[in-house]
């Protein structure tokens, strides 16, 4: 009766092994083996994020924000683009249309690297 009881216990012990391999599978692995191949679109989005989700784009940003509205104040009537700006405010606009699909596409493709 015990020999039963344990080979019982043995195989019970065995499937919840198995079991256990099958749920954890995805934790166990390596994360590079889920990726998934990028397009061209994703590697670009890629790269982009990962250029203006950096301190040396915020602070050349800054930079050129800064100079540009400093130039065009101090040089008033000659200026190319004087105050308030139009000029800057369509290239930021054209920066953020272009920047904030990027972020969101290589946000999908790493969600669904995530998942896998």
């Amino acid at each position: 009766m015990e020999k039963m009881m344990l080979a019982k216990q043995k195989e019970h012990l065995s499937e919840l092994r198995a079991k256990s391999a099958e749920e954890h599978e995805a934790l166990i692995r390596d994360p590079k083996d889920s990726e998934t191949e990028a397009s061209f679109g994703g590697r670009l989005a890629e790269k982009i994020t990962g250029a203006i989700a950096t301190w040396k784009f915020i602070m050349v940003q800054t930079g050129i924000i800064v100079g540009w509205t400093a130039y065009n104040i101090l040089v008033k009537k000659s200026a190319f683009d004087p105050f308030p700006f139009i000029l800057l405010n369509l290239f930021l606009s054209f920066q953020s249309a272009y920047t904030a699909p990027a972020i969101m596409m290589n946000q999908k493709r790493q969600a669904k690297n995530d998942q896998k």
